[in-house]
């Protein structure tokens, strides 16, 4: 994702050949700068994926800007498309350093986040032939595979599918793995309440992927005679409660609410009961 945000970011002022009296079409000018692609990387293989697309060993590279642009400023045009041509180099430069397939095994983890932001993303990267790995959760919540490193988080794609060789299904399953290892377990940490008390739990990072485990929600469940309501304001925080009744509930949704609100990174202001089935979304 970061790569094909980059390479747009650095397309976007770059130019065609000075040498072109007028705009070429976009074939003849996707066909043109994946000539200069190939003189100036021998060793990478440069594939015109459709007019303005390009794959250049396993980057994908935008053209539209480019050409656009190249109507209005041809007289920059070679200069500026040296410049494309050094940041494509650099680029496959850092794709060397990209994680390998050990390395997305071990830092691969399950994330919480709202449906419409996997939608949102899901879109922008479906342009760009790219997708998330994802499955539902509950209500308006999904989980995603990320991928943890000490420099940032950001979602595993089908990019790091092909590049490691993992699928979905076996990515998705060694992110609970990873991810039930590392958040604190319920046991100790989530202890009963009443009816009309509300709990706040923090677990680290990963508190809301906790959720992605529903049956061990069933021992605190169970003590608390069976009435489990949840609530997820933000990643790192969850709310429960014995509440069950109408009264419970819109105490447990309004206080929830307003913490989203004021979270730095807002995640759902959905109430959730727990059932031996899964969580159910309370309208």
């Amino acid at each position: 994702m970061k790569r094909s945000v980059t390479l747009a970011a650095l397309a976007a002022h770059c130019l065609f050949n000075a040498a072109h009296a007028a705009a070429p079409e976009p074939a003849a000018f996707t066909a043109d700068v994946a000539q200069r692609m190939r003189a100036a990387l021998p060793g990478q293989q440069v594939e015109i994926l459709q007019p303005l697309r390009l794959r250049v060993g396993s980057l994908r590279v935008g053209l539209d800007t480019p050409w656009r642009t190249c109507t209005t400023a041809e007289a920059s045009c070679d200069e500026e498309l040296q410049a494309l041509v050094g940041a494509v180099k650099e680029a496959l430069a850092r794709e060397g350093k990209l994680p390998d397939k050990a390395a997305l095994e071990q830092g691969v983890r399950l994330a919480v986040r709202p449906a419409e932001y996997a939608t949102q993303v899901g879109r922008m990267l479906g342009a760009q032939g790219v997708k998330l790995v994802t499955a539902p959760l509950a209500a308006d919540l999904v989980v995603i595979a990320v991928l943890d490193t000490p420099q940032a988080t950001r979602p595993v794609t089908s990019d790091d599918l092909a590049r490691t060789g993992l699928d979905a299904a076996a990515v998705l399953a060694l992110a609970r793995a990873n991810t039930d290892r590392e958040v604190p377990p319920l046991a100790g940490k989530a202890a009963p309440v009443e009816a009309g008390q509300i709990q706040q739990l923090t677990l680290g990072y990963y508190t809301a992927s906790r959720l992605a485990f529903a049956p061990q929600w069933e021992a605190l469940a169970q003590a608390q005679h069976g009435a489990l309501l949840v609530m997820a304001p933000a990643p790192d925080l969850l709310l429960y409660s014995a509440g069950d009744t109408p009264a419970g509930i819109d105490a447990l949704r309004t206080y929830g609410a307003n913490l989203a609100r004021r979270a730095p990174k807002p995640l759902s202001d959905q109430v959730l009961r727990w059932t031996p089935a899964g969580w159910q979304a309370v309208r």
